[in-house]
């Protein structure tokens, strides 16, 4: 037993140190892994930031044009067509005019697909009311329209600007 309790003593301290070691190492190795990943997601954090910065320029004008075929269709959408020479006046000239500026040249250059096909839409359904300016139901279908267009547009900011503009209930489904 005392020879047992010789070796004990003896290699108590060898032990310890031996232990003392592999925990100092296992720490530094955890410590490096987590260090080595919050690198790496800043390196994520840092392309993204540098990704978005190169784009704004064509963002802004993505985002400027956005909302100008937005409003501009909400304006064609929203005249009120209820007066005889409505088609006539200066102000709906301005706003067509400027749709069609917008769909063949301007907006062209940063749409997406699903903005195209929704301005496609919109332009055939105003070629419909001007056929048929009395036709409400070709003016209602044209509000719908213009209303599709801008939720296509809010979802391209979105997607363009990764960012959730949040929730948006949809009048049409009241």
């Amino acid at each position: 037993m005392n020879v047992f309790l010789e070796l004990v003593k003896t290699l108590v301290p060898a032990m310890t140190a031996v232990i003392g070691g592999l925990w100092v190492a296992w720490t530094y190795v955890d410590n490096q892994r987590a260090a080595s990943k919050h690198d790496q997601a800043q390196a994520e954090r840092d392309e993204r930031t540098r990704r978005i910065e190169a784009q704004k320029p064509f963002s802004s004008i993505q985002l400027s044009l956005f909302m100008e075929a937005g409003k501009v269709t909400g304006e064609l959408a929203a005249f009120d067509k209820s007066t005889e020479n409505w088609a006539d006046s200066a102000e709906w000239k301005g706003y067509y005019t400027r749709f069609y500026q917008l769909f063949w040249t301007e907006l062209s250059i940063v749409e997406d697909d699903d903005i195209k096909s929704s301005m496609v839409q919109f332009s055939a359904q105003l070629k419909t009311v001007l056929r048929e300016p009395k036709n409400e139901t070709a003016q209602k279908e044209l509000q719908q329209v213009a209303y599709r267009l801008a939720r296509t547009i809010r979802k391209s900011i979105q997607n363009t600007w990764d960012v959730d503009l949040g929730l948006i209930n949809d009048p049409s489904k009241r």
